[in-house]
């Protein structure tokens, strides 16, 4: 029994060695990457403005209703008085049953960080833009990649985007199918900053965090 339990124990120890040797590499590694700026390549007419902003633990990309692709907006059946668009990407088991903190659980955030999970998009409707969004300047180059690498994170049918029925956090938010997958290596923030970055816009070189984007441009 005394070398059962030795052999249990040794599992055991070397199990938590790794699992908060794992965390703490993680968090380190992210904490010096969300801190290195990039260096995107030079554009010039930088005269149109976009928006990011986050709720404290995710962000969205803000878009102006009238910047968007006319397909774009038909496949997303915007209101008539919707004047931004805000474009984020999620692990859908989180976006779907976690509406508030108070809903999460430890399942539904076990399999978000840890297991590969499919996403959703998320697109939210404004009347106005809000004095706590960060405004970013791009030009009519950058604005392309960017609007394509929304459209290509989008699952369709039928050349539509495929929405979730009977999931709303109010009245003027979407949620649909997206491509990927969501892990604690490519999270909601991840995805953000990768849209940036591939649009050449400044910001963090890799970060699972809200303010690893947004300190970029306060």
């Amino acid at each position: 029994m005394k070398i059962i339990f030795k052999y249990i124990w040794k599992f055991v120890k070397w199990f938590l060695i790794i699992f908060f040797g794992f965390i703490a590499i993680y968090l380190l590694a992210a904490w010096i990457t969300s801190n290195i700026t990039t260096n995107p390549k030079e554009f010039q007419n930088k005269d149109l403005r976009i928006y990011l902003a986050s709720n404290g633990v995710h962000t969205d990309i803000m878009i102006p209703t009238i910047m968007l692709k006319p397909e774009m907006k038909a496949s997303l059946n915007l209101k008539s008085t919707t004047k931004y668009v805000a474009f984020g990407w999620g692990d859908k088991g989180f976006y779907l049953n976690t509406p508030t903190w108070g809903d999460l659980t430890v399942k539904t955030a076990v399999t978000a960080v840890f297991l590969k999970s499919p996403t959703a998009m998320h697109v939210t409707e404004y009347e106005k833009a809000y004095q706590e969004w960060s405004s970013v300047k791009i030009c009519l180059e950058q604005l392309d990649i960017l609007l394509k690498q929304f459209d290509t994170s989008f699952q369709k049918k039928n050349g539509n985007y495929i929405r979730i029925d009977s999931y709303t956090y109010g009245d003027n938010d979407t949620f649909y199918e997206a491509h990927g997958s969501y892990s604690c290596l490519k999270t909601c923030n991840t995805w953000t900053n990768i849209m940036l970055k591939r649009a050449h816009i400044k910001t963090a070189i890799w970060t699972p965090w809200d303010w690893g984007i947004i300190k970029h441009f306060e």
